[in-house]
């Protein structure tokens, strides 16, 4: 996660920096590019020195949810039923 008081300016800066390393070169509005995460975060740094680049955000409900689905399956699971969600909250499905 890249924080910066500019953020469409650093986008922009960041898509000229890299824009011979896109995986879809006929549609520019497919934003994907091979790069490493190094890669970025010097890039960003060289054109806005006031970025703050954070490799694992916080993410604080993501995590509690995360923590949610993993304590219910666990209560099903003690009670013998399958889970309703995997942990990617997809519905699990048995195939008979």
């Amino acid at each position: 996660m890249i924080f910066s008081e500019n953020a469409p300016a650093l986008e922009a800066d960041l898509h000229r920096t890299f824009t011979r390393r896109r995986l879809n070169r006929m549609n520019e509005r497919k934003e994907f590019f091979r790069v490493a995460l190094d890669e970025i975060a010097a890039a960003a740094k060289k054109h806005r020195p006031d970025i703050e680049f954070k490799r694992v955000p916080e993410a604080e409900e993501y995590r509690k949810t995360l923590a949610l689905l993993v304590e219910e399956r666990q209560q099903q699971s003690v009670a013998g039923q399958p889970p309703a969600m995997d942990l990617t909250g997809s519905a699990v499905i048995e195939s008979a």
